[in-house]
């Protein structure tokens, strides 16, 4: 907290984490030190700019190193070339894998799927990948203790639905880490043995820290957004309103009489706009991304029942194409952090070709969620015309980046066609 202008000095004295770690950043505190915090960006950039020596960005794999870690993965190596062809085939799946934890959830769900049915149809949105991962360790759980069918339904329902209310719950606190008192809250009976079955050995683990004292946490962050995600939807499917009161704020009293998923859907929205550091980027991601019937349907014995969404999720489609399009203040991040959740509602290249071809004054945001969608797009662009943008050197320079992606670009008087020498298809390539 920055604007805290609380000073520690005295490495004897206590005081809060955000307080401590302002002092050890402005260099009040221990100031021959040297500190490196891993971040995510959003968070990274609350830090002023003045108090930051060097910043280290980890990329992840790159495409060699993708190859490399699914073939160690997959012993089978007919198999493993299978997912790796599967993978390159789709654009959106292949560069998601260059995150480590998405490359293990790809490789456990598609050799599963490969399994059953060799021509399966392919994940091919983050939604879609982690629901079938969450319903492969079900899965699995099932066949190791063969419970009856009654039994394991409802047995896997509330195991899963107590994790996702901690889930959802810690994530609205902004916590990763949870205690005894935390999971009791959620109704999470921590001496029941199910909880540590087969059903939460991959997505959910403790460990003994000072005191002995049991820390729990989701195998990663993004699984914990993705089971808060799907606490929203189910609690919305059972009309259990009151556990949406955060989500909702003054809109509370008129969603619990109407139980209407579009006021559900566009509060998210605009709550996870407001959040200063995107922690509810993601989660909004997979929210939006479950709403879709075609998803419900892919839970299956999770939810009671699947809703008719169809004409909500256009609605709520158009509400973040006029977000991106009339706030000229939203950052390069919140720009495409729309686009994607418009891609996760499969709203596909087309509607990126209309934003091209309907904005003459772009600002640098615009021009780099445009640049960044273009490369993710499963579609190339027709055509590309950067001349005819009202906008600066520094955009234009950074929309280089999208003409990897189509058929024909013009910049600056002459054309740019595909396999250009200065292109490279690498999407971490920047232009000098």
């Amino acid at each position: 907290m920055f604007s805290d202008d609380e000073k520690v000095c005295d490495v004897n004295k206590s005081s809060s984490v955000s307080v401590l770690m302002s002092n050890l950043i402005r260099g009040d505190l221990l100031p021959s030190s040297l500190i490196w915090i891993t971040s995510r960006p959003a968070a990274a950039i609350q830090i002023p700019s003045k108090y930051i020596n060097r910043v280290t960005a980890i990329q992840g794999f790159n495409d060699h190193q993708k190859e490399e870690y699914l073939k160690k993965k997959i012993s089978d190596e007919h198999q493993a070339d299978r997912i790796i062809s599967h993978i390159r085939r789709s654009r959106s799946l292949h560069i998601m894998c260059h995150i480590p934890v998405f490359c293990w959830i790809s490789a456990t769900v598609l050799q599963n799927l490969l399994k059953q049915d060799d021509s399966a149809e392919i994940p091919q949105t983050l939604t879609e990948m982690y629901i079938h991962f969450l319903l492969t360790q079900i899965n699995m759980r099932n066949q190791k203790y063969d419970e009856r069918a009654p039994e394991k339904l409802q047995s896997n329902r509330d195991v899963i639905v107590k994790l996702a209310k901690l889930a959802f719950n810690q994530l609205m606190k902004g916590n990763v880490l949870f205690y005894e008192e935390d999971l009791i809250e959620s109704g999470i009976d921590v001496t029941d043995a199910s909880v540590y079955s087969g059903i939460c050995t991959e997505i959910f683990k403790q460990e003994s820290v000072i005191h002995q004292r049991k820390v729990y946490c989701f195998i990663h962050l993004s699984f914990q957004e993705f089971l808060a995600a799907f606490f929203v939807f189910y609690s919305h499917v059972v009309k259990n309103e009151e556990s949406l009161k955060p989500l909702l704020n003054r809109r509370y009293q008129l969603y619990s009489q109407t139980k209407c998923l579009y006021m559900l859907l566009e509060s998210t929205v605009n709550k996870s706009l407001d959040s200063v550091n995107g922690h509810l980027d993601l989660f909004l991601r997979f929210l939006l991304g479950i709403s879709l019937e075609s998803n419900q349907r892919l839970f299956k014995d999770l939810l009671t029942h699947t809703v008719n969404t169809s004409e909500t999720i256009q609605r709520i489609r158009h509400y973040i194409k006029d977000k991106i399009k009339a706030d000229e203040h939203l950052s390069a991040n919140r720009c495409i952090s729309l686009f994607l959740c418009l891609l996760e509602m499969e709203d596909q290249t087309l509607e990126i070709q209309e934003f091209v071809k309907s904005e003459n004054k772009l600002s640098l945001a615009h021009c780099l969620t445009i640049a960044y969608m273009l490369q993710i797009s499963e579609k190339e662009l027709d055509e590309f015309d950067l001349k005819k943008y009202d906008t600066s050197d520094e955009s234009i320079r950074r929309q280089i980046l999208a003409v990897v992606n189509c058929i024909k670009a013009y910049s600056s008087g002459c054309m740019k066609e595909e396999g250009c020498c200065f292109l490279d298809p690498d999407p971490g390539f920047t232009p000098e």
